[in-house]
Formats: structure tokens, C-alpha cells, sequence
């Protein structure tokens, strides 16, 4: 096993988005906590699902600066650490953004091997708020949301207060092209709906007329 610096070294050369066994970050580290206790200061610990298998990000908000290295624990449950955006919270951004897929975990599991998602933060992406959510069922509305660097105009509080009372709709992760099938897509569907109906009415209407 590579020495604890050696063994973070590696890491930080990961390309973004990179699941890696805990091991491989911290070979003494067994645990999330185990895992902390070995961090130094540019790399920031986010745990994904506590030990009673609550949908938590904890913290929930990391500050971060370029070339530093968010590891994404997953503790417990199964779920996701997906990029979203602030007006959307529980819709994936499309491709390319960051996406773990789903990393099942249980408390007995978590005790032996944890897996960790690498976010590195960089000049490119360090300029503005980072959003994340759990695609798991339920998750992003029980507020399992995350972020990086938020504003005061663009808080967490109101990101996380628009992801418990706007369901969101998943994308498609992964497909460069497919958008994510936001608010304003279904609306727009339901509306077209509606329109047919009006038109079918009107028809009939037309119909009885001439009767």
C-alpha cells in the first residue's frame, strides 16, 4: 500500500469524476471518519448517507478553491452525487457534468470498503456555485442537495428549500445531446396536450352544428 502523501498524491492526478475504492486514498482508512482523520486541509470529506441510512450530504456546503479535492464517501443507502443546477435542483445537467452513478453501501459494508467520488476544483469551474443532488428515489426532495461555494444571492438554503417542493425530473447523464428534461419541458408538453383536446372539442362542436 502507498504511504498516506503518496496515496493523495495519486488522487489529485484522478481525472474528475473518478470513483475510487477508500483504500486507494487512505490505505489505513476503513471508515469516513478514519478517512477525515488522514485529510489535509485542500482535500475536503463529504459524506454521502449517515449511518442510520439518512439522505444527508454532510456537510452540505464545502468552500472550496482552485486545486483543491472534494471526496464524496459513500457511508450508507444507495445514491448519487450528480451535478444539477440552482433553478433546477433535482434534474441532472446535461453532458458533460459530474456524475457518480449509483454506489450501494451498507452500514456493515461501509465498515470494511467505502468508495469516494473525486470532484477537483479547478480555475475552470471555481468561478461560480457547483449544485448537486442524489438521484436516488425520493432523496433530492427529503433535501439530500450539496454545494460548492454558494453566494448569497445563490444560497443553500434556498437551493435546498426549491429542491423539497419542486419535484424535478431525471436527465439523461452521460448522452452529449440529450438535454435533461427540466419544469419547462413539461409544462410545455401538458400545454400541447391540452390544446389537442381543445381542438378535438371543437371539432365535435363543428360536427353537432351541421347535424
Amino acid at each position: 500500500m502507498l504511504p498516506i502523501g503518496a496515496a493523495l498524491a495519486a488522487v489529485a492526478e484522478a481525472p474528475t469524476g473518478t470513483v475510487l475504492p477508500l483504500t486507494a486514498v487512505i490505505p489505513s482508512a476503513t471508515s469516513v471518519p478514519g478517512l477525515a482523520a488522514g485529510l489535509p486541509p485542500s482535500f475536503h470529506l463529504v459524506s454521502v448517507g449517515d449511518a442510520n441510512t439518512k439522505p444527508v450530504f454532510d456537510p452540505p456546503v464545502v468552500n472550496a478553491v482552485s486545486g483543491d479535492t472534494i471526496l464524496f464517501g459513500f457511508g450508507s443507502g444507495n445514491h448519487t452525487v450528480t451535478q444539477s443546477s440552482f433553478t433546477d435542483p433535482c434534474t441532472t445537467l446535461p453532458s458533460p457534468s459530474f456524475d457518480s452513478g449509483f454506489v450501494t453501501a451498507t452500514v456493515n459494508e461501509a465498515a470494511q470498503q467505502i468508495e469516494v467520488f473525486l470532484v477537483n476544483i479547478t480555475d475552470a469551474n471555481v468561478g461560480q456555485p457547483l449544485w448537486f443532488y442524489s438521484r436516488g428515489e425520493g432523496d433530492c426532495q427529503a433535501g439530500m442537495v450539496f454545494a460548492v461555494n454558494p453566494t448569497t444571492d445563490k444560497s443553500f438554503a434556498a437551493f435546498q428549500a426549491m429542491a423539497e417542493i419542486i419535484p424535478g425530473v431525471p436527465g439523461v447523464p452521460g448522452i452529449p445531446g440529450i438535454p435533461s428534461l427540466t419544469s419547462l419541458t413539461v409544462i410545455a408538453v401538458i400545454a400541447a396536450f391540452a390544446i389537442a383536446v381543445l381542438a378535438v372539442i371543437s371539432a365535435i362542436a363543428a360536427i353537432a352544428e351541421h347535424e
